[in-house]
């Protein structure tokens, strides 16, 4: 049982396109979690609990931790996050910051929305296994980013091709999903905050810390 917090209650918002749109709460702060409520992913806590944690996002299951931090403590979660007890290590890296403050996110899938991805066939848009999404701005650089060993690192282009040849797909909801997705990352509303060219330049220099990192498996 999920220790009792004191919630914010929100509703007709979104972890997720489509996938979560009932009732949710958001908490504020870094208030410790409990590890009971993560076993799924024996480690996940050492994440969750960490003190650069700015707000925690639930709804149904599905759970996002959004923190602020410089490249250090970036480093330091991306270190624990390639120690996570789970089949895959997927690091996206995109342009930022989230919201006008956030460095990166960690996302997970349990609960009713997990029985919904596993049934519906959304896998193939969404991951069952912990996301950790960095969101690059001026703050971080790039160039002592280090990424450890275990981690998939993808792009914007990678979540693009995803998204589109998910639409390929027999079942509608899949196509649905990957259609809501897609639409998410044309309307990014960082490219109206921070301007069309510098979004473009942000990825560009995530292209780059791409091509020369190391292929990761």
């Amino acid at each position: 049982m999920r220790s009792t917090m004191l919630i914010t209650a929100i509703a007709g918002v979104l972890i997720a396109p489509s996938v979560c749109s009932a009732l949710m709460y958001s908490v504020e702060g870094n208030k410790p979690q409990s590890a009971g409520n993560y076993k799924r992913w024996p480690r996940l806590i050492d994440i969750v609990n960490q003190p650069t944690r700015q707000r925690l996002v639930w709804c149904n299951g599905a759970e996002s931790f959004s923190y602020a931090g410089d490249t250090d403590a970036l480093n330091q979660t991306l270190q624990r996050f390639a120690k996570i007890k789970c089949p895959t290590h997927t690091v996206v890296f995109r342009p930022g910051p989230l919201n006008g403050k956030f460095d990166w996110e960690l996302s997970i899938v349990e609960g009713i929305v997990r029985h919904f991805v596993e049934q519906e066939g959304i896998s193939l848009v969404r991951n069952l296994d912990p996301t950790l999404t960095v969101y690059v701005s001026d703050k971080l650089d790039l160039n002592s980013v280090k990424l450890p060993p275990g981690v998939q690192i993808h792009q914007v282009h990678d979540l693009r091709s995803r998204y589109t040849n998910a639409q390929k797909s027999d079942i509608a909801r899949v196509r649905s999903e990957a259609a809501a997705h897609l639409k998410s990352l044309n309307l990014d509303p960082l490219i109206e905050s921070i301007g069309k060219e510098k979004y473009q330049a942000r990825l560009r220099w995530i292209a780059a810390f791409v091509e020369r990192t190391p292929k990761r498996q």
